[in-house]
């Protein structure tokens, strides 16, 4: 690895023992306070199966790219999942047999591990693993999975030329000088299997010094939150792009300013307010108990004056009718979100997790949905039902 110059000793000990990764960086660039929640205070989300996914699919295009043929996995080859995960790897075949051939002739290398110490990418250390990088051509590849070749969120060609992972893996393992080469090989793992590639040429030294540097500053605000106490979330700088990306935030549930619990608290407001057949609350209606400030129309939109039918559900609820009428688009998608069979107590729990879902716009993901049923003491599962009668169901969820 080629030694890189310095930057200045941070004046103080981090408190906590902190190292910045890829996977960091990315988290920090999503969202400061998620990161915080990860890597400081150690809510680490569980693995996924779309992690788990990714994690294989890389051991099989390395076995690949060392020589190795496609499926020979010992005893795996006999197992369907396996099977599939080849023809997921070998979507990419074209794109990876030429680099079959630098690795033979040692021109590449797989698996490189990049390893920066303290004080050189500001004062915490780095640490990553780079899937590919051509010593000779100054090219690094990145092998990435996905649902979505064409989620929003993936970079193209001129935004790769500035992606701060990519730069700081070059800048980990690659002399300063000639410009450099940077690539996605991307692996769906939803429909049939396909792969792209996405790659920026001739990216200039000043691109992976700009990387750097930021990398230095996104460091040592890293190295500033390592003692920042747990129970003042609120001063975490946050990002409400990172709420819904990727499935969901898996912090939802204990950050302040998430959807979920913004919308929970304004559902309790509710819940708190007298019933209301009117679409409005004058001051000199409004009750004294707190809810004066919260209009429901304000948060859910215009809703038509309550049905019979509606009516009758929200008395069930125990809730605003109002508020009730704003759960799905028909009194009977209303009617059916609560399920005749289910105990009163379970009721208005039931409609106002569904009523969360829908100040929200939507499905908000797995994992922000199950965070939102526990708050409200129902299941998943039962959220899951309530919310796909309203039609605001997974059915709906943005592609991850």
């Amino acid at each position: 690895m080629t030694a890189l110059a310095a930057a200045p000793a941070p004046t103080a000990p981090v408190p906590k023992v902190l190292r910045m990764s890829p996977t960091a960086l990315s988290q920090w660039g999503t969202c400061p306070r998620s990161w915080w929640y990860a890597y400081v205070l150690g809510h680490r989300a569980p693995q996924t199966a779309a992690m788990a996914l990714g994690t294989q699919l890389h051991a099989e295009v390395e076995r690949y790219l060392g020589g190795v043929p496609w499926g020979s996995a010992g005893s795996m080859i006999l197992d369907a999942r396996y099977r599939d995960l080849v023809a997921m790897a070998r979507a990419g075949e074209q794109y990876l047999r030429p680099l079959v051939e630098r690795v033979a002739a040692g021109h590449a290398r797989v698996e490189v591990k990049a390893e920066c110490p303290p004080g050189v990418v500001g004062p915490l250390a780095f640490s990553g693993r780079i899937d590919l990088v051509d010593d000779v051509f100054r090219l690094v590849v990145d092998h990435k999975t996905t649902s979505d070749l064409r989620a929003p969120w993936h970079p193209d060609a001129a935004a790769l030329a500035h992606d701060p992972q990519m730069l700081l893996y070059a800048s980990a393992v690659l002399p300063p000088g000639p410009p450099v080469h940077v690539a996605h090989i991307r692996y769906r793992t939803r429909g049939d299997p396909l792969a792209q590639m996405v790659i920026s040429p001739d990216v200039p030294w000043a691109n992976v010094e700009a990387a750097r540097e930021h990398a230095a500053g996104v460091s040592h605000a890293m190295a500033a939150l390592a003692s920042h106490p747990a129970d003042r979330a609120a001063e975490v700088e946050w990002s409400p792009a990172g709420c819904r990306k990727f499935g969901g935030c898996p912090h939802a549930a204990r950050c302040p300013d998430s959807p979920v619990n913004r919308a929970f608290r304004a559902t309790t407001a509710a819940y708190a307010a007298p019933p209301q057949e009117s679409h409005t609350m004058s001051s000199a209606t409004a009750p004294s108990n707190g809810a004066a400030a919260f209009n429901p129309m304000s948060l859910f939109g215009v809703a038509p004056k309550p049905t019979p039918e509606v009516a009758a559900v929200a008395a069930r609820a125990a809730m605003p009718s109002a508020v009730a009428s704003l759960l799905a688009p028909s009194a009977l998608a209303v009617a059916a979100v609560v399920p005749p069979d289910a105990r009163p107590d379970d009721v208005p729990a039931i409609v106002r997790a569904v009523a969360a879902v829908r100040a929200l716009g939507g499905w908000p993901g797995a994992r922000a949905a199950a965070s939102l049923a526990a708050q409200n003491g129902v299941s998943p599962e039962a959220l899951t039902h309530a919310a796909t009668e309203a039609g605001i169901g997974p059915a709906t969820e943005t592609p991850s």
